[in-house]
């Protein structure tokens, strides 16, 4: 904890308008008065809370031989098996999760949809059948729609309903990935045809057109290979992909403006790609396995860039894999990379260092990779499961056939987006709530007492039950005091 002394008179009107206990940027701020003209400021309290207490994330891990799983969920950091979903073979780029309540994937080798409702126990597997063989596929954040890539066409369906809302005829080769932006506005396809797609997603949704009226937002053809993987950052409308391809290229377009930002040249074929957050790297990985982190600041925009460990310094080589990287994604806060191989390994990284801090052996090569934070449903038991999937539609849904209802899914419990939140508030009041004894202990340990630290929903509800208790104990107490004063007043 770093307390420093202030002139209450130089920031007495900015005093008055703080409370007592604020969050600022992630930061914690406790203000104390010691004497009549200071004040003490207690600062990074709440960010070590929070550093100590964040809420879990959990690696969500499909491989190609089904022997143990379809999918297996692991925690993050202790890199222990917290809940398993069997049935099937998942196939590449397919999982998805839908709402924080159900999880897809698609077969591998067959046009079966497979769904699971996420829950603590006897997670039952549903199976819905597909027009044909899924070889991408997304939904949108909000969880409304299925967008899946089937051959060479693009599908979009309405989960709530089931509908099939859009059939487009987006490449000439089968689709090799699929992405849609933050926002929901645009989906963006590359293909075995070497051809980058943009699409307007309200448009392709905007009733029953015919499939040829439908035609891209933009296109690139700049790659001279099948593109193998894409990426669009959080950005919404202005965000910018990054498209790779065998032919040794990474690419960067603005979506907004339709430009090709930069040319990364690499002296191997790429196989995945992943940006983070903040744009500031980008990782790739090989078909020869090697993972490289690239920083984007010492790049100049619409140039072509040679990736040389030889020549670029801030280049930072990931090795390890032994065979092609399948799969890669960073954690909520960027500091740790998964990847996934064809040697059956799942692999942790220390973004910052490179190095590898857990290897996972899988049965078979590794096909998805996600990562989270924990679903709220896989240890509740007090979590009401949501209905299943809708069978989905084969025929395209037209503004004709609407019937004057429509079906929306209302889901039973927050996004979790709203659980942090509520997790942090939990945080800050806990430690706000601390003794002058537990506060020494917090500000040399950075650890909350077991005491202070968020309970579960059962012990929640016992905590309020034991609180309205004694409660209840004192008022009769109270009451019962106040008879034997007002009668020994009478005598």
């Amino acid at each position: 904890m770093n307390s420093h002394p202030i002139n209450l008179y130089n920031f007495i009107q900015i005093v008055q308008n703080l409370w007592p206990l604020c969050t600022l940027r992630g930061v914690f701020i406790s203000i104390t008065r010691e004497s009549e003209n200071q004040i003490i400021v207690d600062i990074d309290t709440y960010a070590q809370a929070i550093k100590m207490e964040k809420p879990r994330e959990v690696l969500w891990s499909t491989e190609s031989s089904g022997q143990l799983w379809n999918t297996c969920v692991w925690d993050l950091h202790s890199c222990s098996v917290e809940h398993v979903f069997k049935g099937g073979i998942s196939a590449a780029k397919s999982l998805c999760i839908v709402g924080n309540s159900i999880l897809l994937s698609a077969e591998q080798d067959k046009p079966l949809l497979h769904n699971w409702v996420l829950k603590r126990r006897d997670s039952k597997q549903n199976r819905i059948i597909l027009p044909g063989k899924v070889t991408a596929a997304v939904t949108t954040k909000d969880g409304h729609y299925y967008i899946a890539a089937i051959g060479q066409n693009l599908h979009i369906w309405e989960l709530s309903s089931g509908r099939l809302l859009a059939l487009v005829s987006a490449h000439y080769q089968p689709i090799r990935c699929v992405c849609v932006t933050e926002d929901g506005s645009s989906i963006i396809t590359g293909g075995d045809d070497a051809i980058v797609h943009c699409w307007s997603f309200s448009s392709l949704v905007d009733g029953a057109r015919n499939v040829a009226q439908n035609t891209p937002t933009w296109s690139f053809s700049n790659h001279s290979l099948p593109v193998t993987d894409l990426c669009v950052d959080s950005f919404g409308a202005k965000s910018r992909v990054f498209t790779i391809s065998a032919d040794q290229t990474c690419r960067l377009y603005d979506i907004s403006t339709s430009e090709q930002l930069a040319t990364f040249v690499f002296d191997t074929g790429l196989s995945q790609v992943i940006s983070h957050t903040a744009q500031s790297t980008f990782y790739v990985g090989t078909l020869m396995g090697h993972i490289y982190r690239v920083s984007l600041y010492p790049v100049s925009m619409k140039s072509e860039y040679h990736v040389s460990t030889s020549t670029d310094k801030n280049l930072l080589v990931f090795n390890g894999h032994s065979a092609e990287v399948t799969c890669l994604v960073l954690n909520i806060d960027g500091s740790i990379l998964a990847s996934g191989s064809k040697d059956m390994s799942v692999k942790l990284w220390h973004t910052s260092s490179g190095q590898c801090i857990r290897t996972l052996p899988h049965k078979g090569s590794i096909t998805n990779l996600l990562i989270t934070s924990y679903p709220s449903q896989l240890s509740s038991e007090l979590f009401s499961p949501v209905a299943g999937l809708k069978q989905l539609e084969r025929h395209l849904h037209g503004n004709n056939d609407i019937d004057g209802t429509v079906e929306v899914t209302i889901p039973d419990t927050q996004s979790q987006e709203e659980q942090d939140i509520l997790f942090c508030r939990q945080q800050a009041s806990s430690v706000y709530q601390l003794s002058a004894a537990d506060r020494l202990t917090f500000s040399h340990t950075g650890q909350l007492p077991e005491s202070s630290k968020p309970q579960s929903a059962t012990q929640q509800l016992e905590t309020k039950l034991f609180q309205t208790e004694m409660k209840l104990s004192n008022a009769l107490t109270a009451n019962k005091e106040l008879y034997q004063f007002c009668i020994s007043k009478q005598v």
